[in-house]
């Protein structure tokens, strides 16, 4: 299966063993409710997909299943995915496997978000101290304003502790508009400023980037916002404008088999046609840049 064939929104990729393994918010015609993957040898052809989760009996997820991230910590391999179900709201949960293929099971029965918030797209990050942080949304249809916090990790990942700390709203970035504004209204809801997809990475002169997702004039983008001071808690200050537009959003960054750094991300925000992009980017040594084609 060619790469601009793959339905896929929220893309992350996982390389491994010289292959890589591409998962995210995929919806298989006919197949049950879990969590699959791609695995690819260059990020153009793709076999799969193939199951990574499966709910296990009792499991409290039953829908969405969305933007799940592989992460490896103390030898284990840990999947961050996003659920929800009619008796719960939306809420991420941390997932384990002994290989990055799965298959995971759930390292703890109640999601980890806090349970009286609308929360989505738990992230992984890990500060100079070797401490693990969950760095999280949200959701604006509690807030209007989507709102991005950090909470540290219990070492094992089993459940937050301490208190969320917040980060930013989506408004704090001067370029965002409402959901209805850049052209996508949400069935059945107000229009609000929406957080998307955090992932922090480490910029080359000890400070923090964190690539996030919104909404601009044009539709869906990819926006970045950087921590000077190298905290997770900031402060931390947005672009003055998205990192990417093109109706494309929910990356991640990624190293590929030559070396080059890659930024994963899906193009056309719509459930039926989204496919992912992989755009190669460089850092300079306080900000994120996408490489312009040669």
């Amino acid at each position: 299966m060619r790469r601009d064939e793959i339905v896929i929104r929220d893309p992350f990729v996982f390389p491994f063993d010289g292959k890589y393994l591409m998962t995210g918010t995929i919806h298989v015609a006919g197949g049950k409710p879990g969590i699959y993957g791609y695995f690819s040898e260059d990020l153009e052809n793709f076999t799969g997909p193939v199951l990574l989760f499966d709910p296990p009996e009792g499991f409290w997820g039953e829908l969405d299943f969305w933007a799940p991230e592989i992460h490896h910590y103390k030898g284990r391999y840990y999947m961050f995915v996003s659920f929800r179900s009619l008796y719960r709201r939306r809420a991420t949960q941390v997932l384990a496997a002994d290989n990055p293929a799965g298959p995971y099971l759930p390292i703890s029965s109640e999601p980890h978000t806090p349970k009286q918030w609308h929360c989505l797209d738990g992230s992984l990050f890990i500060d100079p101290d070797g401490m693990p942080w969950m760095v999280y949304v949200r959701e604006f249809v509690q807030m209007v304003d989507g709102e991005m916090y950090a909470q540290r990790l219990s070492e094992d990942l089993t459940c937050l502790e301490g208190e969320p700390v917040k980060l930013f709203c989506a408004t704090w970035a001067p370029w965002c508009v409402t959901n209805e504004e850049g052209g996508m209204p949400f069935e059945n809801q107000a229009g609000g400023y929406i957080t998307d997809g955090p992932f922090v990475f480490r910029l080359p002169d000890g400070g923090l980037g964190m690539l996030w997702s919104s909404f601009c004039k044009s539709g869906y983008c990819q926006a970045v916002c950087y921590s000077p001071g190298g905290s997770i808690t900031g402060p931390w200050k947005q672009a003055d404008e998205p990192l990417y537009e093109h109706d494309s959003g929910h990356g991640m960054l990624f190293t590929a088999k030559d070396g080059s750094l890659m930024l994963a991300l899906h193009d056309h925000n719509n459930s039926s046609s989204s496919h992912p992009v992989f755009l190669p980017v460089s850092m300079a040594s306080d900000r994120l840049m996408i490489k312009e084609k040669e």
